[in-house]
């Protein structure tokens, strides 16, 4: 199983989309902001386009904020571009967006993908291209990062970071540790996702239980790596 970032997968419409749009169907290097707002989520990305390689260079986001934060009173309205997610065709989304490229550019569009579809789409792109279906040459490539940091639970339920945000994957990072007490005969290793320094305000991912091969004083466990492909691995 392979697991793909929303705004990542709805870049991947955003590329298949302008390239089918375009009449040579080439073009150079774009820079892409990827603006997604959902119902109660909120991500963006930032990344670089070129030749059906997508390479994504930053990602950050809001668990918490969504379309559902915001006041009824706002009505919707017709608009003319496109993002992605429900809740931007709030218009004011939309208004906060334009203001802030107050350069007079054009945002994003997408002429033949309905926004709530952009994401799901992507990912279907990005599973026939990871199962080996369709044209190879027509295929994109993607080159993600971690949309937060990755670690471990330590005493005291701490924190301990491994892998940072924006990590492009896939990466490995190995950090030793010791046992907290001496001839410890069973370790258990969390592995979290999050920003807080508290392992418990941070989303857990997967837990697994190391017993050492000995029973000696604060002995150091060698399995304690963390792997990031699409979805993070402890070993």
């Amino acid at each position: 199983m392979c697991l793909i970032n929303e705004s990542t997968a709805a870049a991947i419409t955003y590329g298949l989309d302008k390239k089918q749009a375009s009449s040579s169907g080439t073009g150079g290097k774009k820079n892409v902001l990827v603006f997604d707002l959902g119902g109660g989520t909120f991500d963006a990305s930032l990344l670089t386009v070129k030749e059906g390689v997508f390479e994504v260079k930053a990602t950050a986001g809001d668990t918490r904020l969504g379309g559902e934060d915001f006041y009824p009173t706002i009505t919707c309205a017709r608009y003319d571009v496109v993002l992605v997610g429900g809740s931007i065709a709030i218009p004011k989304v939309r208004d906060l967006l334009q203001d802030f490229f107050d350069d007079g550019r054009e945002l994003c569009r997408c002429q033949s993908i309905n926004p709530d579809e952009a994401v799901a789409y992507g990912a279907a792109v990005q599973a026939a291209t990871l199962s080996g279906e369709g044209d190879a040459r027509a295929q994109p490539q993607v080159r993600d990062v971690t949309p937060l940091p990755l670690g471990l639970e330590t005493g005291g339920g701490m924190m301990s970071l491994l892998i940072p945000r924006n990590t492009a994957i896939p990466t490995r990072k190995e950090k030793v540790f010791t046992t907290h007490s001496d001839n410890q005969t069973r370790v258990l290793i969390q592995v979290y996702e999050g920003e807080g320094a508290r392992a418990e305000v941070n989303r857990l991912l997967g837990k697994v239980v190391w017993c050492p091969a000995s029973r000696r004083r604060h002995e150091a466990c060698p399995g304690s790596r963390c792997a990031s492909t699409s979805t993070p691995v402890a070993s």
